[in-house]
Parts: C-alpha cells; structure tokens; sequence
C-alpha cells in the first residue's frame, strides 16, 4: 500500500533529527520531521517540528508498526486517523512509585486536524496530555495504562445547506478523552516464538 522513506540523524549526543515520507500512488506528503532534545532538563525531553501525537497506544505508530491491517475501527470514526501536527511536546520521566515507571508529555500544536478542526479558523492551538503508567509484573509479563486527553476550539460554523446556508461565528470547545490498557506475556527464553498481548483503548470526544 505505500513506501515509508525514514530518516534519522544525530546532530550531537543529545539531539537528534528524525522524519518519514510515506510513498503512496497519490503520491509523497512529509509524514513526521522533528527534532528532539534529549535530557533538555533534568528527566526532561524536548521535542519541536511535525511529529505523530501520543493520544492512546497506537496512534503514535506508523501503519506499517501495526498489530492489524489499519488503525482500529473507532479511531478511524473519531478522529480519521491519527493525530498527525506541528508543534512543541514536552515529556516528563516522572520519579518510579511503588516498582512503576511514569510518563507525562504535555503537547501544543497546530490545530489543523481535519475531522476536529475544521470550523477553527482563527488558528486557536490544540493542547494535548498523556500520563502513562508501566511496570514489569515478572521476567515474562509487562503491565501499561495510559489516560490521554485533549482540548481546542472552533469558531465558524455552517448551519443548513445550500441555498439556505448560513456561517456563525460562535467558539465552542472541543475535546477528547481517552484510556488505554497493555498486557503482554512474553517468555524471556521464548519470545520469538511464544507471546499473548491483550490491549484496548477506549475514546470519547464532543466536538
């Protein structure tokens, strides 16, 4: 279905450059080109430029990544795909509690997504948090959970149809949540051969 052209470079020890162009039969459009920042503060990551963005597990991975043919079903009628922007994604490798790892990215970006920006004429950015918890439950089990939320605005809207149409100017918010849950059972000694992975990811938006 398409032809993923990846690059990375590594500017210095702690920054490197990476994008991707997938190759289609409509053609070539510049998927991710971003730059991050590795260690901008104490347990803190920088990220600036066009990158996928982390609202639940699957959304941040490329389709050729997938467990599946295409992204689930409920992602394609919410949101009509992954959540794809420019901006700026800040992410936090919180202090571990009780044996867990945890993560908090804070993103604003560029509210151009189509199936949720379309009426935000003005430009008014989108923000995005993720908080995401993981720990090894044995040798051969990992446990995750995520909470995922979003928010921005749109201000003109088109009321009726033609010829009656008319445009109303009126911000009204919108948002989206989300929540995730992984378990993966992977022999250590037999992975390549033995795995069983439940995950589930579940969305609610007003727009």
């Amino acid at each position: 279905r398409s032809l993923g052209v990846h690059a990375e470079c590594y500017l210095d020890h702690q920054t490197r450059f990476k994008s991707s162009f997938p190759v289609t039969e409509g053609g070539t459009t510049l998927g991710e080109a971003y730059i991050t920042r590795v260690g901008f503060s104490p347990d803190l990551n920088l990220t600036l430029g066009k990158f996928h963005q982390p609202f639940g597990t699957v959304a941040r991975w490329h389709q050729h990544g997938l467990d599946q043919v295409d992204f689930p079903l409920a992602l394609r009628r919410l949101f009509g795909g992954p959540l794809n922007q420019i901006g700026v994604s800040f992410d936090w490798q919180l202090p571990a509690r009780s044996g867990s790892g945890r993560e908090l990215t804070a993103q604003l970006t560029q509210a151009t997504h189509r199936a949720l920006f379309t009426e935000n004429t003005r430009g008014a950015p989108m923000l995005l948090l993720r908080y995401k918890q993981f720990r090894d439950l044995d040798a051969s089990t990992y446990f995750e959970w995520g909470l995922s939320g979003l928010a921005g605005l749109n201000d003109r809207w088109t009321i009726g149809a033609a010829p009656n149409a008319t445009v109303r100017d009126e911000s009204r918010p919108t948002f989206a949540l989300g929540l995730d849950f992984t378990r993966l059972w992977e022999p250590t000694d037999r992975m390549r051969y033995r795995n069983f992975q439940w995950r589930t990811e579940a969305y609610y938006l007003a727009r």
